[in-house]
């Protein structure tokens, strides 16, 4: 029997089969959904692996102020995405949004966004260079933005059914995990055929033409997301009907834009009222929070924490993270699917094996750094590996989750709210995201500039793998060589002690955090079903008429209350199906 549902499971995820009405999504349009993932993740692993490395080292900007220069974009941008989820949520009120769909028409910015995103990598040293990059920078994350929000709705728009958005997490995932080792494995390509400045093993120009890369990419990998999706208001001559009657609902309101504004801008803090939602937040900042972090430090920890013992080409600490990354992507994802799908597994179980094995590579780190001048530059090369390695297979099995889990937020709050605000969770979602990648940012570039690095600890590791390569020397002997004055040679040990401590101690305290969370959490595929099934009753009985309302409320079963209980944090009899996330039914309460 086990063995017919796995079948069964497989069948269903690979298969082509597409029906608009029932929110059957064939696996070619599941791809064509979402592999623009490669560009969205793909862009933000780049920033978070390469542009603090980049400022310092050719933008002529210390580590504190590029920290503070990459999360002040972020500041703003905090104030941005609730903006654009607003308009999406709302876009059917304009003739655009009615003729286009709510969610599509933003794909036009994916021009500006590629173009924003190649400027952000022009190597200035100048003094005002700076104030380039910022610019650069806010207009790269509001056109992204005005994509990212209204994309990310799209599997909670296409279908309802969680077999069906799990298979479109799935193709998320893959496309994201395929993303990151191609951002180490096409930098670390055009590193070896450009030349880099003398003394140097790096090349501005190879991060340049990387950006060059991924802006054309983005351009076609939104042509492909155009093509296979749909809007509901696109599915049918009765669905179109349905949506423009509730839009003429709402317009009898006569509400102004700007209370329109203010009423999302309040449903944004009222999503912390649904429990689940609560928690996937901080399991959704612990995940990115830990791959961010790692992304941004890892590069600068391989070159100059081990030092005089080891040091690793920012090329070839590319490698180390591309090659195990290549590899659990094509190998874990479909494995990954069918483990959400199952609900003695679910999220709730890969979360804490995910966290659990990252924490392990975390110590392992930890254990090397702590112990380099007792190790060969082979042993802590091994070591090195190693422990990312195993850091990888950990991110694999927890850095996808959130992703196939979100959609399902916005049916856990239509038990509630009577309707389906997929843009404000994702406005919601996105300014979690920035608010704790520009936090990391600053505290990362903080204790980087606090603990000593800069331009002359980078050139030096720089100078000391050339040395290595051209003389065919050990590490230690290279470092005697190139580092002569002893401020530097200490300043390049507080460096590499600041960063080592980041990586071990900082993104381990995060994981804890992340556990803790996981731990109780209770959506899994079973729950969403008997969810999405009370929801079902509910839209039969409608909006209107709330004797019959209370009438369906008293027939629930106890299974189905305590579930919906659970994942709403919110007393079924008074909330459910309320249309009041605050008050709920004040006029007649079950008790």
């Amino acid at each position: 029997m086990a063995e017919k549902k796995k079948e069964s499971f497989f069948k269903a995820l690979f298969s082509f089969k597409t029906d608009k009405e029932k929110g059957i999504v064939g696996i070619h349009r599941a791809l064509g959904v979402g592999a623009w993932d490669m560009f969205n993740s793909g862009s933000g692993g780049l920033i978070g692996s390469w542009l603090l490395y980049f400022l310092t080292a050719f933008g002529g900007v210390n580590p504190g102020i590029a920290a503070l220069l990459i999360s002040a974009r972020l500041f703003i941008d905090m104030i941005w995405a609730p903006v654009v989820a607003v308009l999406s949520d709302n876009f059917y009120r304009f003739a655009l949004g009615r003729k286009f769909g709510r969610r599509r028409f933003f794909l036009i910015f994916s021009i500006p966004t590629s173009l924003a995103f190649v400027a952000m990598w022009v190597p200035i040293a100048a003094g005002w260079s700076w104030l380039y990059y910022l610019v650069a920078f806010i207009v790269f994350d509001i056109c992204l933005d005005l994509i990212l929000i209204p994309w990310e709705t799209l599997p909670a728009e296409m279908t309802e059914d969680y077999t069906q958005r799990n298979k479109m997490g799935t193709v998320r995932m893959w496309a994201a995990g395929l993303a990151q080792p191609l951002i180490a494995l096409v930098p670390s390509f055009f590193m070896t055929i450009l030349p880099a400045p003398k003394g140097y093993t790096t090349s501005p120009d190879a991060l340049l033409w990387t950006a060059v890369v991924w802006g054309i990419m983005g351009l076609v990998l939104t042509v492909a997301v155009y093509f296979s999706s749909w809007d509901p208001i696109h599915i049918s001559e009765e669905r179109r009907e349905l949506i423009l009657a509730h839009l003429e609902e709402q317009r009898k309101t006569v509400e102004s834009p700007m209370k329109i504004i203010a009423k999302n801008f309040a449903n944004l803090a009222l999503t912390l009222r649904i429990k689940t939602f609560r928690k996937h937040l901080v399991l959704y900042f612990s995940t990115f929070g830990v791959i961010d972090s790692y992304t941004t430090i890892f590069v600068i920890f391989a070159s100059v924490s081990f030092l005089p013992t080891l040091t690793i080409n920012p090329a070839a600490a590319g490698v180390i993270l591309a090659i195990p990354l290549l590899i659990m992507t094509f190998v874990w994802s479909p494995i990954s699917a069918w483990l959400l799908n199952n609900p003695k597994i679910g999220a709730q179980k890969l979360y804490l094996v995910g966290f659990g094995t990252v924490l392990f590579a975390c110590a392992a780190y930890g254990v090397t750094f702590f112990c380099r001048a007792s190790l060969s530059s082979s042993q802590a090369m091994i070591a090195v590996i190693a422990a990312s390695c195993i850091f990888t297979i950990g991110r694999n099995i927890m850095g996808g989750i959130p992703w196939v889990v979100f959609p399902m937020m916005a049916d856990i709050d239509e038990i509630i709210s009577r309707e389906k605000r997929a843009g404000v969770f994702a406005g919601a979602m996105t300014f979690v995201r920035k608010f704790t990648n520009a936090t990391f940012n600053i505290i990362i570039g903080a204790v980087m500039g606090w603990a000593g690095y800069n331009q002359q600890v980078s050139g030096a590791a720089d100078k000391i793998t050339a040395y290595v390569n051209e003389h065919s020397v050990t590490t230690s002997e290279a470092f005697k060589k190139i580092v002569t004055d002893s401020k530097l040679e200490n300043q390049i040990h507080s460096a590499g002690t600041g960063i080592a401590y980041l990586m071990v101690f900082f993104v381990g305290a995060l994981v804890i955090v992340a556990m803790w969370n996981a731990a109780t959490f209770k959506l899994n595929s079973n729950s969403h079903k008997v969810l999405m099934d009370e929801i079902e009753r509910f839209r039969e009985v409608g909006v209107l008429d709330e004797e019959a309302i209370e009438a369906a409320k008293l027939q629930v079963t106890p299974e189905t209350k305590e579930i919906v209980e659970a994942l709403t944090g919110l007393e079924y009899g008074k909330f459910a199906w309320s249309g009041d996330v605050v008050h709920g039914n004040t006029k007649n309460v079950e008790n």
